[in-house]
């Protein structure tokens, strides 16, 4: 199938919504096409009454969490008056102060309130919106699931619920805080200072931008970023798990340009990101101790005014200055406490008088003055000043009543992300949701229902097409007439694409006709019921799903409340009781994810097992024995044809295969093609029906001509005449006919068909045959050079240099602005209204000052280190790649290198160590700075006070620590249990067709929703907890640390050993370092990590493999002066490379199962120019003896040794210096390969694996890699002699330039076949290795390819050929067939000879073919 892009700029007249309402998937290309988000409300629509009570719970406690910050503020505003009160002041404190210690239980509460239970409200909601569309997915029909990519149903199960939780959750109590916090704080201002409030207010937008500037400033950068590192990612995946492929065409060096290219996008997209945050941030700094400057000189100014006209207004009824002046018995005693109190203002009498109407006479049991800013005073107010004047702790608390009030509207920024997201996120799951499939298995109202099936099948005119993702239809059928009479078997053949398999996905109902009808037993299909019709059909496929359950369990799928005997009975019957019996937990062993842990032929039997015991009345085998080897094979066929022929009644039988062995006893064989050309454009008929022998008597007919070109000896296909079902030539249901000689197994694969029963399956860890198995020794520590990681970042040293003068600056600002916060506090006490405003302003001034620098510092040291420290992380992850790219095959294959975790390394190991130098550095040296200026300033205004502040840091750096945690949130743990149920839906998506066919869905929805309830649930819930708990603890942590500072402060002050300008001035240089240090602690604490990162990537840099091409000078590491990096060069090659390949003596046994012996002294000899077939039993090593031409591995073998315990070890066998080839030499051209450069080795080999591998790139690209600096022309000459021109240049829109997508995707099996035989002949290489190179493709392709390859042997003498073939077209005329057999303890090559002198000496290789005769 080709997949041609659609742009609806080109194509105005296409309608993309209907498109994809039938079921076409059509990538966004414009605005108009994006997803509507759905409506805020339309969040909620799956929550239950309980989860919408906890949630309006939640946001009842977002309102008294909001109301308590500015509740603290008038707190706050009557401790400053107190401390400030001339007099009586430990009473007034410790009332404030108890105050202070009840807000912050109250603050507890209510923010445990609202974050536990919006927390759990949001993560209750997210889960229905998952059980929904859960339910969906799986009632989809089949349509839907071709309109899919199978990771996306499974990431927006995951992702797009996770995006609605995060959307409800945290951000949004946030909000919901803030918009009370802005409610609660304007209104207190306001309450108490109305002109001051407006003045605040006037200039708080300021805030308000700054705020939400720096939260969601370079969100596009960010995605920009990340695009292009997942870019990078792609290409380090897509390598890593090609690594064979890459190693062979020697594109190590080209992959590393691809993946290095990426990074330098991300880079810049990462610095301005974060120079752009870093900038909004000094921005919100310099506006916040701007608007403390110019509001706190305001404040001043109201305080001046108002004192001097309350003055005026109450005048005091005694002249201070003069106790003589006038004698009044009322006032006589007042002229010794106004000395006490305000003698420094001696001789100016407005300062004395104000100083002296100022004093709460009332504590002394004397006559109030009642003057000036006394007069009125409530003796009972805790502030003790009436509202005639505007006082400091007024001013206090109006300014940050307005800050705190803006501080919480800019947290609405982050909510309006995520409600975005969250609202997109429901629309496409509401999408899945509303989506009613055209066939629904839910429906069964009026339909009918079968207790017994007779098994007629009838097709009466039947027109069918595919939509494809581009909605290009593709035609199948263009009015196929078909009955399949009960208990029939019926074959199905034609050439590739012409619908075989889409006949028994019709009969399953997994999709309808376009035109015409398909009846079962006289009842259209849409007539019967979807369970009852599937129930009564068995179904073996050619990818066979297996669940990560037991082995049992997976049988028992076939017939749910089966009983143990019933299921091992079936495992018998399909060959499959030996092997599981072999596992040391048997049936009860789990088969891994998709069955990963069972070798393609296990999987297979498996499944047939499965089929076996649900005993169906009609039975489709769709390449049902494709995975196994020629033994097993006649064993499981003979299996299939007993469930065929029992019962009383024959069952209807469906077969689809490509071999003439599967349908020549059919008793009828169906021909579908079409007369007008291929049936993919025109769609197909039938052209020919009947038995074998009435088909084959048919002159010119078309199956005759199939069965001549599947390889018959004598062109009628003679020579095979047993019945055994074959295997599919791709996952496009490409099919043919013809005969396998040896099994099927990728020779790219982790491990290839040799090791077909080792690899974790029969003896891949889980049969341990009663032995136990010791771990591995355990490697040598590595010692990391210290210096090493600085070296990396050499270059920017003199950056760093400026970066650490701006951090440590950073560090000082913060508790030097202390000094103008306090003195302004002070001043507003001052009593002399002529030098409190002159102070105001000075030390206005010097806020707008703390805010500049707070500015410069916070862009400078932010871009800076985030330069360094992404030009660190390019540098490294470039170094690390190519060191990647310099191992071995067996580094691979070690489970601690998995892709997974290779990625993990370049991607979050890499992140880590750059706080080393990065960001680390700079919080290191701006918490240090912060904390010696803060002491600093501490000290010289009371030590005794320092030592107080001094153990309270930690505490107010945890509250700092803490809510910059709780604002990042915390679902990572949520997250990852997510995917895991994601995995099992993905995993059904990849298999939904056998789901379906066999009704799991219901199980396969039961067992995510339980994963979801007794894993997301709990965790969710714990979350809830730990999140309402930290906010809550914030609080505490705050509030108690101020709390305690005024209680032993206003002691201090109350004892006379320090003044309130001592007081504040410690409290806040100790407050305004303990603030630094906390945001420097964010990065401190990924520290141990980082250090483990920088050995694990250091360790990997080093590490030197046993079998190393060396593609770069100097390990690949790049230039730390200009970034160069030198590749090697390899000669062109030459005449001195003949192309001969010895194998002597050789043993082999693979370094991840070592126990497993591969080779006992294999011997073969391969000559310059010949063609050598290598056939055997599947495990044999065949592929073995490619991967060490290539030289993947050298030969080896491993000792076994068992201790006293029974622990068996492995150990290398060591080859001594007199005797290098103690386990056999590997020589090609007369030289062993260990002495040769492995790049030229490699660059004379051409390799062709069964399964095509191709890279995510352009159809020229992808040839041009077998070749450097290949040409257009040479390109074009190696697709036409593989057979890929044509369809390259005619089918493909944008031809040699179209992208195949990731794996080749978007091309058929066959074509990605031939675009790699294609790659493998560009370079005309002197030796050609071809495992199983035309298996992917159809008869009458393959013919052709083969022809083309035997031309090119032909046209250069020279070339070596070595094959792997299953077929006998492709093996018969070899110059030599050798057979590889293994007799239990390693394999020898048992036979040797052309294929006359083999059949005549009537050995092994005759009974290899006679294994298909009956």
């Amino acid at each position: 199938m080709v997949y041609k892009t659609v742009n609806k700029d080109d194509h105005p007249e296409i309608n993309l919504v209907e498109m994809r309402k039938k079921g076409a998937a059509v990538v966004p290309e414009t605005a108009e096409e994006k997803l509507v988000p759905i409506g805020f409300r339309d969040l909620f629509r799956y929550a239950s009454a309980y989860d919408m009570t906890i949630f309006w719970i939640g946001i009842f406690g977002t309102a008294l969490a909001g109301a308590t910050l500015p509740g603290i503020n008038v707190v706050f505003g009557e401790v400053t008056d107190a401390i400030s009160s001339p007099a009586n002041m430990g009473e007034m404190v410790n009332k404030a102060v108890m105050n202070m210690v009840y807000l912050s239980l109250f603050g507890f509460f209510s923010f445990f309130m609202a974050y536990y239970c919006i927390a759990k409200a949001a993560a209750r909601i997210a889960n229905g919106w998952r059980i929904q569309y859960l339910q969906a997915v799986l009632r989809q029909d089949a349509s839907f699931f071709d309109g899919q990519d199978q990771g996306s149903v499974a990431m927006t199960l995951a992702d797009g619920a996770m995006d609605i939780q995060a959307g409800l959750s945290d951000k949004f109590a946030a909000a919901s805080q803030g918009v009370f916090q802005l409610i609660a704080g304007f209104a207190i201002a306001f309450y108490y200072g109305p002109l001051l409030s407006l003045v605040v207010f006037a200039i708080s937008p300021l805030l308000v931008v700054t705020t939400y500037g720096m939260t969601t400033y370079g969100s596009e950068d960010g995605i920009y970023g990340k695009e292009a590192y997942e870019a990078a990612a792609n290409i380090a995946t897509e390598t890593f798990s090609n690594i064979r492929t890459v190693c062979a065409l020697n594109a190590e060096t080209t992959q590393s340009k691809k993946y290095t290219s990426k990074l330098k996008s991300s880079e810049q997209a990462a610095i301005k990101q974060s120079t752009g945050i870093a900038f909004w941030t000094g921005a919100l700094f310099l506006v916040m101790f701007g608007m403390y400057g110019f509001g706190f000189w305001y404040g001043s100014k109201l305080i001046a005014d108002s004192t001097i006209d309350a003055l005026k207004a109450h005048p005091i009824p005694i002249d201070p200055a003069n106790s003589t002046a006038l004698y009044d018995k009322n006032y006589h005693k007042h002229y010794q406490v106004i000395s006490d109190y305000c003698g420094q203002y001696a001789g100016n009498t407005e300062a004395l008088s104000n100083c002296a109407c100022a004093i709460p006479w009332t504590t002394f049991d004397y006559v109030s003055l009642d003057c000036g800013c006394g007069w009125g005073v409530d003796p009972d107010s805790i502030l003790g000043i009436s509202d005639t004047c505007f006082t400091g702790g007024k001013t206090m608390l109006v300014f940050f009543s307005i800050l705190v009030g803006a501080f919480g509207l800019g947290t609405t920024g982050p909510f309006a992300k995520a409600i975005g997201e969250a609202r997109v996120a429901g629309r496409k799951m509401q999408n899945v949701i509303d989506r009613v499939p055209e066939i629904n298995i839910t429906l069964t109202a009026g339909k009918k229902t079968f207790d017994k099936v007779e098994g007629e099948i009838k097709l009466e005119n039947v027109h069918f097409q595919y939509e494809t993702k581009e909605g290009e239809p593709q035609k199948v059928f263009s009015g196929v007439n078909l009955t399949i009479k009960p208990g029939q078997t019926v074959a199905l053949v034609g050439e590739s694409g012409c619908g075989k398999s889409t006949i028994a996905r019709l009969v399953q109902r997994f999709y309808d006709p376009t035109e015409g009808s398909i009846k079962l037993d006289g009842v259209d299909l849409k007539d019967i019921s979807l369970k009852n019709l599937r129930s009564h059909i068995g179904v073996v496929s050619q990818e066979a799903l297996l669940f990560d359950t037991s082995i049992i369990e997976n049988i028992r799928f076939g017939k749910p409340g089966a009983s143990d005997e019933e299921c091992i009975s079936a495992a018998k019957n399909a060959n499959a009781h030996e092997f599981i019996s072999s596992f040391p937990e048997g049936y009860q062993t789990t088969v891994g994810l998709r069955g990963g842990k069972l070798s393609g032929g296990e999987k297979q039997r498996v499944a047939i097992a499965r089929a076996l015991l649900r005993n169906p009345p009609i039975l489709v085998l769709d390449e049902a024995t494709s995975a196994l080897d020629n033994i097993s094979e006649q064993v499981v066929q003979k299996a299939l044809d007993k469930l065929i022929e029992e019962k009383d009644a024959k069952r209807t039988t469906i077969v689809i295969a490509h071999r003439l062995t599967t349908v020549r006893n059919a008793d009828v064989i169906v021909v579908l093609g079409n007369p007008k050309g291929t049936s993919v454009t025109n769609g197909s008929v039938i052209m020919e029906s009947g038995s074998h022998d009435e088909l084959m008597k048919k002159k010119d007919g078309l199956y005759q001509a199939l069965v001549a070109m599947g390889g018959g000896e004598d062109g009628q296909g003679e020579i095979t005449r047993s019945s055994s079902v074959g295997r599919a030539s791709s996952a496009t249901g490409k099919s043919e006919i013809s005969v396998k000689l040896v099994s099927d197994v990728p020779a790219d694969a982790a491990t290839d068909d040799d090791i077909e029963a080792a690899e974790q399956g029969m003896c891949g860890g889980m049969c341990g045959g009663g032995k136990k198995k010791a771990k591995k020794d355990e490697p040598e520590k590595y010692v990391l050079p210290k210096n090493r990681i600085w070296e990396y970042s050499r270059k920017e040293w003199p950056l760093m240099a400026f970066g650490a003068i701006n951090s440590i600056g950073k560090g000082m600002v913060f508790p030097a602005i202390a000094i103008a916060f306090s003195e302004m506090i002070v001043t507003w006490y001052e009593k002399d209204t002529d030098v409190l405003m002159e102070d105001a302003t000075y030390w206005s001034y010097g806020l707008y000052l703390g805010g500049v620098l707070c500015l410069i510092t916070e862009v400078l040291q932010k871009s800076i280190f985030e330069t360094v420290g992404e030009r660190l992380t390019t540098r490294l992850r470039g170094d690390l790649f190519r060191s990647i790219m310099r191992q071995d095959i067996a580094y691979f294959e070690d489970e601690k290198n998995s892709v997974t975790a290779l990625n993990s390394r370049l991607s979050t190991d890499v992140k880590l160590v750059r706080l080393v130098t990065g960001q680390a550095l700079a919080a290191n040296l701006e918490a240090c700075a912060s904390l010696a200026t803060g002491l600093a300033i501490a000290f010289l205004a009371s030590w005794e006070m320092c030592l107080v502040m001094f153990a309270m840091v930690p505490l107010l750096s945890l509250g700092e620590y803490l809510q910059w945690v709780a604002i990042q949130g915390t679902d990572s743990k949520i997250k990852g249990e997510m995917d895991k149920s994601s995995e099992k839906l993905n995993e059904t998506v990849g298999g939904i067709r056998e789901v379906q066919a066999y009704a799991l869905e219901g199980r396969v929805q039961a067992e995510i929703e339980d994963r979801i309830m007794t894993t997301i649930i709990a965790e969710s819930n714990k979350e809830a907890v730990t999140k309402g708990t930290m906010m809550g603890m914030i609080q505490i942590v705050q509030f108690g640390v101020y709390a305690l500072a005024f209680y032993i402060g206003g002691k201090f002050i109350d004892d006379g050993r320090i003044t309130a300008d001592d007081f504040f001035m410690a409290l806040f240089g100790m407050a305004f370092a303990g603030s630094g240090m906390g945001q420097a602690a964010i990065f401190m604490g990924d520290a141990a990590k980082a250090a483990l990162a920088v050995e694990a990537i250091f360790t990997t840099i080093d590490k030197e493999p046993e079998i190393g091409s060396e593609p770069w000078e100097k390990s690949g590491i790049a230039s730390l002066e200009d970034g160069s990096i030198i590749e090697r060069g390899i000669k062109a090659p030459g005449s001195d490379f003949n192309g001969n390949i010895t194998l002597k003596d050789v043993n082999f046994a693979y370094p991840t199962r070592q126990g497993q012996k591969i080779f006992n002294r294999l011997s073969l000899d391969i000559p310059a120019g010949k063609s050598v077939a290598l056939v055997g039993s599947s495990g044999s090593g065949k592929s073995t003896v490619i991967g060490l031409v290539e030289r993947f591995y050298d030969p080896s073998s491993y000792d076994e040794k068992m201790d006293d315990k029974g622990i068996i070890t492995h150990v290398k066998t060591e080859e001594a210096a007199e005797n290098m080839g103690s386990n056999g030499v590997v020589s090609i051209s007369g030289e062993g390969v260990k002495n040769q450069d492995l790049r030229y080795l490699r660059s004379n080999i051409g390799l062709v694996g069964q399964q095509p591998i191709l890279f995510n790139d352009t159809v020229f690209e992808n040839i041009a890699i077998g070749k450097a600096g290949a040409t257009q022309a040479e390109v074009e000459d190696a697709a036409k002699i593989a057979n890929a021109h044509n369809f390259v240049t005619e089918s493909l829109a944008n031809g040699y330039q179209t992208n195949v997508g990731l794996a080749g995707g978007k091309l058929s099996g066959g074509q990605r076949q031939r675009i790699a035989i294609a790659r493998a002949l560009i370079s005309k290489p002197n030796i050609l290795l071809l495992d199983e190179a035309t298996a992917a493709l159809d008869n009458e392709s393959e013919k052709i390819v083969q022809e083309s390859i035997d031309k090119l042997l032909e046209e250069k003498s020279m070339r070596t050929t070595v094959i792997i073939a299953h077929r006998l077209s492709t093996i018969r005329n070899c110059d030599i067939i050798c057979v590889v057999n293994n007799d239990g303890d390693g394999s020898v090559i048992a036979e040797k000879g052309s294929h006359e002198e083999l059949m005549k000496k009537g050995g092994k290789y005759k009974k290899l073919l006679d294994a298909y005769k009956e």
